[in-house]
C-alpha cells in the first residue's frame, strides 16, 4: 500500500471535511457561512471518514498510523451518534408519522450543527425525505457489521427499531426525495421517488436480524425487520426503474441505489438499463444533470422565487446545471464491477473539473488521456506540491453562452456555481478515490455484502405441510387417500405450536416498545406470505403460522375454497420469486370442515383434490413444491427468534382471544344448511316462525319463502345500487336489445295471431329472466369457462299451472311473486309445503298482492325490531338491520335480549356468521358492507397495482364523484375514499375491494393483462362486468348485477378475468351455438304445450324454465342463427366497450400524442383541449404527461367512442412520427371527432358501394340521395338518433368493424386523417398533399 496517498487523502479529509465539525455535537455544517447541518451530507461525510479509517487499519505497525485510524473511526462514531442525538430529541414526531403518516409529523432533514436543534419549522421545508433516513440506517447497519458500537443502550435500539417501522412503507408513502423538491415545478408536490424507495429496500435488507450490539448482543438487541415490507419496495424499484417519479423520467440519483451504498436492484438487467439511460440523457462535461429540464441554479432561473411555473421548464432544456460528484458516484460503480476501463474514464472526466487550491492550472482532457492500462495516479505529484483538490457544486452555463450552447450541445465552458467544497460531493470524490487507488477493496467498506445482491440463486423448493382440522377430516381425508396430521399431533410429535397468522401481527405490536422514548410498538398488523413462510422460536418454543389467506373470519372472500386455494396457488408462485433468506420457504394449508359444505364431508370438493394430487407431483404453477410434515421440514426451513415476548403464555393467550366461540345466537335461525357455492339463492326452511305472527309477515309456502328470500336480496340490491343499475341500463343501450327483439319478433310472428303470445314470452325472457334460471346458469358457467362449452344441459319439463285471466304484465322483474306464480312455482319445485295462501299478505300495491318498495320507511324502530324478532328470513333479518343502521346507528340496543346488550352491531355480527355458513354470497356483501367490514390486505393489494405505475379510480363517472387515486395510502385512508365515492351503496362499497384485490393478484402474477392500461376506472370495470352479464345471460340490468352480486369471489374473479385477456370474443363464437342446438320441437308446438288459460307469464325462474321448454333450448335453427348472427356481429363493438371501459390504449400511443401536440396548436378529443404548452411543461417519456392525456381521454363517456377517438390519434401521431422532416407542422387545432366522423362516411360510401350490412340502416338514405363523395356525405348527416342507435352519430356497423383489413376502421381513419389534413396544407403546386397518406 503507498502510504503516500494515504496520507494526503487524510490531509484532504482534514482540510475539507473534519475541519467543519462541531467539537461538542459532532455535525458538520454545510458551508462555512451557515450551521445547517444535512443528515444526508453528514452521513456520507461519514462514509469517507469511516472509509479511510479501514485502510489505516491495514497500517498497524506504525503508532502514528494506528492513532489516525483510531481517531478517524472515532469521528465516524461521534458523527453517526450526533444524527441519532438530533432524531432521539424528535421521537414524538417519529410516533406521529409512524400512526398517521401525515408529512407534517416527519423527522427534520437538517439541524443546527452547534446545538442539533431544528433550524426551520415543520412546514417550511421539505422534511419527508425517506431516502436521508435509510441511508443513516444503511450505513448504521455497515459499520456495526464492521465491528464498531454506535448504539449503546436499549433505549436506543428501540428507537432504531421504530426508524424501521417509519421507513418500512416507503414503497407507499410520497416523498420530497434525494432533491427536498418533490415535483420538478417544486410547488411542495411529494411524490413516490424511486430513489428513495430503493434506499429504504437496501437499509431494511441491512438491518433485518443485525445485532446493534454486535458480539456483546442478545437477541433484545436484534432489529427485527418484514420481509412483506422489504418485497413490496423491491416491486416498486423494478416495476418503476428506470424512471425516478411522475415528473421525472430518470434521475442521476439512482446512482445511489444501483451501486454503492445502496445495491438495492437485483437485475442486472435493469441495473445495465437504468445506467445506460442515465449516461445517455444526462451526462455531460462537468457530470451528470440531476434529471431533464432542471432549473436550479442556471442563468434563467428567477432566484427571487422557489417555484417555477409550468410553462418555463422548457426554457431550462439544455442549459441544466452539471454535478461533478455524479461522475465520483460512477467511478464508483465501475470499480465495484470491476470494469477499469469505465472507471479510467470517469476518473480522467473527474479530475478535470475539480478546483484546486494551487496555482497549478488544469491543463484539460489532453493531460488525461485514457492509457491501454490502468493509469498511475497523480496523487503523489498533488501531495507533493500540497495542492488541494475541491469538489464544486454545479456547473453553470454563463448567460452569454446560453445560445451557443443550445445551438451545439456540450460545447461551451462552464462556470462553478454552488459551495466549494460540496460536502456531499468532496466525500464521494474521496471514498471513490481510495477505492479506484486500490487503497481499500470494495469488500471492506460493504461487509453486509450488498454488492453480491446481482449473484444467480439456487432453484427454491416450496415446503407445503397439509394440517387436518380434526380427527374426524383426518379420518374423510384418510379415506381419500390422503395421509395428514391434525394440529394436537403435530404438537405432540414436533412440540410445534400452530397459530393463524394474525396472532404474528399481535405479536410483532410488542417490538420496538420503549416507554422512556413514548413509543409503541408495529402499528401496522398486515401479515404477508414471506412472514407466516418461515418457523419461530420464543424462548424454547418453537411456533408457526397460517397463510393469513386462510382466516376464513377475516373478510367473506376466504369463505369461498376455490378462492382461497387460487390464493395459494398464487403464494407458490410468488415465494418462488420473492424468497431471499436461508432456508426453504413454509407452506401450511390447514384443511377445515367449511371447505365441504357439508355435514357427513362426503363430498370433497375437486378442486382440493385436484391441488393435492398436483402436490403430490412435486410441481404446481411452475414451482417446485415439497410435500411432507412439519418435523421434517424443522431442519431446512428458516427460523427466526422472537425474544421480546416474555412467555409462551403470552402467544397461547392471543391464539384463543383470537378463535373465540361464537356469540350465542337472539335471532330466530333457519334449520336448512345451504350447500354448493354455486347457489343463486337461499333456500329457506318451511317451518312456521314462532310466536304471533302479522299476516304480513310470513308466508306458510315453501316456494314463497323461497322466493321472498331471493326478493329481499333483490329488494336489498334495488334501494342500495340505483346509480350502479341505472348505469349498466345505460351501457346496454335499449336500442340494441329493441333491435335484436324487432328483427326476432318479425320472423318468429310473420303476421300471424297465435304468435303473438310467443312473441311476448320471448321479451319476458330477454328482460326478466331469473337468476335462477337454468338457462342463465348455463350461460354464466360458459362465460367464467369458455373453454368448457361443448356440453348441453336439458331444460327439464314440469307440470302446468293454474288458470287465471288478464293481459301480460310489462316484463319488469318484480320483487315479489303474485299469488299464480306461487302456485306454479309449487307445482314445479315439488314443495314440500302447502300451497302458497294469498290471504297472509296484505296487499300493499292496489291489490296486486305486491309490498310497496318502499315498505321498510314505513315502519319504525320498534316496529322494525318486532318484525326483526318472529321472522326467520335470513335475507329479510339483514334488510330490517340494515334499516335499524341507518335510522339509529351500530350501536343502537335494540332490546331483544334482556340479560345483555343486543345492539344493531352484535346482531348484524349473528347474521354475518349464519350467512357465512349459508355461503350466500349476496348477504355476506350486504352484511358485511353494512358491518363496515374492510379486506386486510386493501392496502397491500392497491400498491401491488400502482406500482406498476397505474392509476386507480373508484366510484361512477363522471369526477368528482369518481375519485383517483394516485399514490399508496394506509387501509383507513382507503377504506375512507372507498365510502364517500360509494355513497350509501353498500353493496358497491365491498365489490370496490373485491375488485381492487382480484386486479392485484393480475398484477402479481400477469402483469401483462394490465398493460397499456394506464388508469383503472373500478366503477366502470363494475359496471362493464354487468353490462357484459346482460349481454351474455339475455338479462336487465337489475337482474345482471343480481347475478353480478350472487357470483362466488372465484367466479367474479375469472369473468374479471376473461374480460380483461378479451376471452369473451371467443366465447360468443361458440356459447349461443352450443346453447341453442336444433331440437325436432317448432317453436308453435313448443307454444301449444303452454297452458294457454295461464296469460299471465310467471317471473319466477323456475316456472319459466319448467313450463316453457321452447326457451331454452327449442328455437327454431333459422331463429337461432339470426341470434347467432347479431351477437357476432356485435364481437367488435363489445370489445370496443370493454376497451374503453378498462382505458386500454395501443402501445407507443402517450409518446405519439407528445408528437402530434409539438407540430400543432391543440387537440381536442371529447370536446377537451390538450394543449401544445404540455410539450414545454414536460418530457416526451414523463409520467406526468401520459397522466394528462388519460384525464382527458376519460371525460369521453361512452367506451366504445372513446376508443374510436384513441385509435385516430394513434393513426395521427404515426403519419407525424414517421414524417422525420416536419412536412406537417400545422398551426392549427385539430378535432379528432372530426376525423372519426370522416371515417364513418368514408365506411358508409363503401357500405353503399358493396351493398353492405350498413345498408339496412345508415348508408341507405346515401344510396337514395345517389352521394358518392366525402364533403356531400357530410353535409346531408344530421344529428340526430340513427336507426341502427350507433352514439354520436356514428354508424354501429362502423362500431363493430375490426381494426385491421382493408375494410378495417384503421384504414378509414388513415383516409380521414388524408382528408382532413388536406384541407389544412401544406399542398403542392398540384393541390395535393405533400404528405403520402396513401392507403396501400
Amino acid at each position: 500500500m503507498d502510504k503516500k496517498k494515504l496520507d494526503y487523502y487524510y490531509d484532504l479529509l482534514n482540510s475539507t471535511i473534519l475541519c467543519h465539525q462541531n467539537i461538542l455535537t459532532g455535525l458538520i455544517p454545510s458551508c462555512t457561512t451557515s450551521s445547517h447541518a444535512w443528515v444526508r451530507d453528514n452521513t456520507y461525510a461519514c462514509l469517507s471518514i469511516w472509509g479511510l479509517s479501514l485502510a489505516y487499519r491495514k497500517l498497524p505497525d506504525v503508532d502514528e498510523d494506528r492513532s489516525r485510524g483510531y481517531e478517524l473511526e472515532k469521528c465516524a462514531v461521534k458523527l453517526m451518534r450526533a444524527i441519532l442525538v438530533c432524531y432521539l430529541k424528535q421521537a414524538d414526531k417519529l410516533e406521529n408519522l409512524k400512526k398517521f403518516q401525515d408529512p407534517a409529523h416527519s423527522l427534520h432533514a437538517k439541524f443546527d450543527a452547534n446545538t442539533c436543534k431544528t433550524v426551520v419549522g415543520d412546514d417550511q421545508w421539505g422534511h419527508l425525505q425517506i431516502d436521508a433516513v435509510s441511508v443513516y440506517l444503511l450505513t448504521l447497519a455497515q459499520m456495526t457489521a464492521s465491528g464498531l458500537r454506535i448504539i449503546w443502550t436499549s433505549e436506543e435500539v428501540a428507537f432504531v427499531q421504530n426508524l424501521v417501522f417509519y421507513i418500512e412503507h416507503a414503497y407507499r408513502i410520497p416523498d420530497y426525495g434525494i432533491w427536498e423538491r418533490g415535483d420538478k415545478t417544486n410547488h411542495g408536490l411529494p411524490e413516490l421517488n424511486t430513489s428513495s424507495v430503493g434506499m429504504a429496500k437496501a437499509a431494511l435488507e441491512a438491518l433485518s436480524d443485525l445485532d446493534l450490539f454486535g458480539a456483546d448482543g442478545s437477541p433484545l438487541s436484534t432489529i427485527h425487520v418484514f420481509p412483506d415490507e422489504t418485497q413490496q419496495c423491491n416491486t416498486v424499484v423494478e416495476s418503476v426503474l428506470p424512471r425516478e417519479s411522475n415528473s421525472k423520467e430518470t434521475d442521476a440519483a439512482l446512482l445511489s441505489i444501483l451501486t454503492y451504498p445502496g445495491f438495492a436492484v437485483a437485475d442486472e438487467q435493469l441495473i445495465s438499463q437504468t445506467r445506460n439511460t442515465i449516461v445517455q440523457k444526462l451526462l455531460g462535461r462537468y457530470g451528470c444533470r440531476r434529471f431533464l429540464r432542471d432549473g436550479y441554479r442556471t442563468a434563467r432561473e428567477d432566484s427571487s422565487r422557489l417555484y417555477y411555473e409550468p410553462w418555463e421548464l422548457r426554457l431550462f432544456e439544455g442549459i441544466e446545471c452539471e454535478w461533478p460528484m455524479f461522475l465520483a458516484w460512477l467511478v464508483l460503480d465501475a470499480t465495484f464491477r470491476e470494469e477499469l476501463d469505465d472507471a479510467d474514464r470517469y476518473m480522467s472526466m473527474l479530475q478535470d473539473v475539480l478546483v484546486r487550491e494551487s496555482a497549478m492550472p488544469c491543463d484539460g482532457p489532453s493531460a488525461w488521456e485514457k492509457p491501454m492500462c490502468r493509469r498511475v495516479s497523480e496523487v503523489t505529484n498533488l501531495s507533493t506540491t500540497n495542492t488541494v483538490v475541491l469538489m464544486p457544486e454545479t456547473y453553470a452555463v454563463p448567460a452569454d453562452r446560453i445560445d451557443a450552447e443550445l445551438a451545439k450541445p456540450h460545447s461551451q465552458n462552464r462556470v462553478t456555481m454552488g459551495t466549494l467544497p460540496h460536502i456531499w460531493g468532496q466525500s464521494l470524490y474521496i471514498l471513490s478515490s481510495i477505492i479506484y487507488e486500490g487503497l481499500l477493496l470494495p469488500g471492506e467498506i460493504d461487509p453486509l455484502g450488498r454488492r453480491l445482491l446481482t449473484e444467480p440463486k439456487p432453484d427454491l423448493s416450496v415446503q407445503v405441510v397439509l394440517v387436518a382440522e380434526d380427527e374426524a377430516m383426518k379420518s374423510t381425508l384418510f379415506d381419500l387417500q390422503i395421509d395428514v396430521q391434525t394440529f394436537d399431533e403435530i404438537y405432540l410429535e414436533a412440540g410445534i405450536h400452530i397459530y393463524p397468522a394474525k396472532v404474528l401481527g399481535q405479536l410483532y405490536k410488542q417490538l420496538g416498545v420503549c416507554e422512556k422514548l413514548s413509543l409503541s410498538g408495529r402499528t401496522n398488523k398486515e401479515v404477508g406470505i414471506l412472514s407466516t413462510s418461515q418457523f419461530y422460536r420464543l424462548g424454547n418454543q418453537t411456533v408457526a403460522f397460517i397463510p393469513q389467506f386462510f382466516d376464513y373470519q377475516a373478510f367473506y372472500l376466504h369463505l369461498d375454497v376455490n378462492f382461497v386455494l387460487d390464493c395459494f396457488r398464487t403464494c407458490v408462485a410468488y415465494l418462488k420469486r420473492a424468497w431471499n433468506r436461508p432456508g426453504r420457504p413454509l407452506l401450511i394449508v390447514p384443511v377445515y370442515h367449511w371447505f365441504f359444505r357439508s355435514a357427513d364431508l362426503k363430498n370433497p370438493p375437486s378442486v382440493l383434490l385436484s391441488t393435492v394430487k398436483k402436490l403430490a407431483t412435486g410441481y404446481i404453477n411452475g414451482t417446485r413444491v415439497i410435500l411432507g410434515t412439519l418435523k421434517a421440514f424443522e431442519e431446512t426451513s428458516s427460523i427466526r427468534q422472537l425474544d421480546f415476548v416474555c412467555t409462551a403464555d403470552d402467544l397461547s393467550n392471543s391464539g384463543e382471544s383470537s378463535l373465540a366461540a361464537a356469540r350465542r345466537r337472539r335471532l330466530t335461525p333457519t334449520t336448512t344448511r345451504f350447500e354448493g357455492s354455486d347457489r343463486m339463492f337461499l333456500e329457506e326452511s318451511t317451518a312456521t316462525p314462532l310466536g304471533n305472527v302479522s299476516p304480513t309477515l310470513t308466508s306458510a309456502s315453501s316456494a314463497g319463502v323461497n322466493f321472498e328470500q331471493d326478493s329481499f336480496q333483490r329488494l336489498s340490491m334495488r334501494r342500495k345500487s340505483m346509480a350502479l343499475a341505472h348505469a349498466v341500463n345505460m351501457d346496454l343501450g335499449h336500442a340494441e336489445r329493441d333491435f335484436m327483439s324487432a328483427e326476432l319478433g318479425q320472423y318468429v310472428s310473420g303476421g300471424d295471431p297465435s304468435f303473438e303470445q310467443s312473441s311476448h314470452l320471448l321479451r319476458q325472457r330477454e328482460e326478466s329472466v331469473d337468476l335462477t334460471c337454468s338457462a342463465s346458469k348455463l350461460a354464466l358457467k360458459r362465460m367464467l369457462n369458455p373453454e368448457n362449452n361443448s356440453r348441453e344441459q336439458n331444460p327439464s319439463r314440469s307440470g302446468s299451472g293454474s288458470e287465471t285471466q288478464g293481459q301480460p304484465s310489462p316484463s319488469r322483474t318484480r320483487p315479489f311473486p303474485s299469488p299464480v306464480e306461487a302456485n306454479l312455482l309449487h307445482n314445479v319445485s315439488g314443495s314440500r309445503t302447502p300451497s302458497y295462501n294469498p290471504s297472509r299478505r296484505t296487499s300493499d300495491a292496489g291489490g296486486s298482492g305486491l309490498p310497496s318498495s318502499d315498505w321498510l320507511n314505513t315502519l319504525t324502530p320498534e316496529q322494525l325490531v318486532s318484525r326483526l324478532t318472529h321472522t326467520d328470513n335470513l335475507a329479510e333479518q339483514v334488510e330490517l338491520l340494515g334499516r335499524l343502521c341507518q335510522l339509529q346507528g351500530l350501536d343502537w340496543d335494540t332490546g331483544i335480549d334482556p340479560t345483555q346488550p343486543a345492539n344493531v352491531r352484535t346482531l348484524l355480527k349473528e347474521v354475518y356468521e349464519r350467512t357465512s355458513q349459508a355461503t350466500s354470497w349476496f348477504l355476506l356483501r350486504y352484511t358485511a358492507g353494512l358491518l363496515g367490514k374492510r379486506a386486510g390486505s386493501l392496502a397491500r393489494s392497491l400498491t401491488d397495482i400502482l406500482v406498476l405505475q397505474k392509476q386507480i379510480t373508484i366510484g361512477l363517472p363522471p369526477e368528482p364523484r369518481e375519485l383517483v387515486i394516485d399514490a399508496p395510502l394506509p387501509p383507513d385512508q382507503i377504506a375512507e375514499l372507498i365510502q364517500k365515492a360509494c355513497g350509501e351503496d353498500i353493496l358497491m362499497n365491498v365489490v370496490t375491494q373485491e375488485i381492487l384485490i382480484y386486479l392485484s393478484m393480475v398484477a402479481r402474477t400477469k402483469p401483462q393483462q394490465l398493460a397499456n392500461i394506464l388508469r383503472l376506472r373500478i366503477g366502470l370495470i363494475i359496471q362493464m362486468m354487468g353490462a357484459e352479464l346482460a349481454r351474455t345471460m339475455c338479462l336487465s340490468a337489475e337482474d345482471s348485477l343480481y347475478v353480478l352480486f350472487s357470483m362466488s369471489p372465484f367466479d367474479m374473479k375469472r369473468l374479471l378475468l376473461n374480460l380483461l385477456s378479451g376471452e369473451e370474443i371467443r366465447m360468443v363464437k361458440t356459447a349461443r351455438n352450443v346453447r341453442r342446438k336444433s331440437t325436432l320441437i317448432s317453436t308453435k308446438d313448443a307454444l301449444k304445450s303452454y297452458p294457454t288459460t295461464n296469460r299471465r307469464m310467471s317471473t319466477n325462474p323456475r316456472a319459466l324454465s319448467g313450463c316453457m321448454p321452447s326457451l331454452s333450448g327449442t328455437l327454431l335453427n333459422e331463429e337461432a342463427r339470426e341470434v347467432r348472427g347479431t351477437e357476432m356481429r356485435n364481437l367488435w363493438s363489445r370489445r370496443r366497450k370493454i376497451d374503453g371501459s378498462l382505458n386500454r390504449v395501443p402501445p407507443g400511443f402517450y409518446e405519439r400524442v407528445y408528437t402530434v401536440l409539438s407540430r400543432v396548436q391543440s387537440l381536442i378529443i371529447g370536446g377537451r383541449v390538450l394543449c401544445n404548452s404540455l410539450t414545454r411543461e414536460m418530457t416526451t417519456e414523463e409520467h406526468k404527461f401520459a397522466l394528462a392525456v388519460e384525464h382527458v381521454s376519460t371525460m369521453v363517456a361512452t367506451p366504445e367512442y372513446r376508443q374510436l377517438l384513441i385509435e385516430a390519434t394513434h393513426v395521427l401521431g404515426t403519419l407525424m412520427m414517421h414524417d422525420v422532416t416536419k412536412r406537417v407542422n400545422l398551426d392549427c387545432a385539430i378535432k379528432m371527432e372530426e376525423i372519426v366522423e370522416i371515417a364513418n362516411v368514408l365506411f358508409l360510401l363503401d357500405q353503399v358501394k358493396y351493398d353492405a350490412n350498413a345498408m339496412l340502416c345508415c348508408a341507405k338514405p346515401l344510396k337514395e340521395q345517389n352521394i358518392t363523395d366525402v364533403s356531400t356525405a357530410l353535409s346531408v348527416r344530421k344529428p340526430g338518433p340513427l336507426i341502427c342507435h350507433g352514439p354520436h352519430n356514428i354508424c354501429q356497423h362502423f362500431y363493430d368493424t375490426p381494426p385491421a383489413g382493408r375494410f378495417g376502421t384503421m384504414s378509414y381513419m388513415v383516409r380521414g386523417v388524408s382528408y382532413l389534413l388536406q384541407s389544412f396544407g401544406p399542398l403542392r403546386e398540384n393541390g395535393m398533399l405533400s404528405v403520402d397518406c396513401s392507403v396501400q
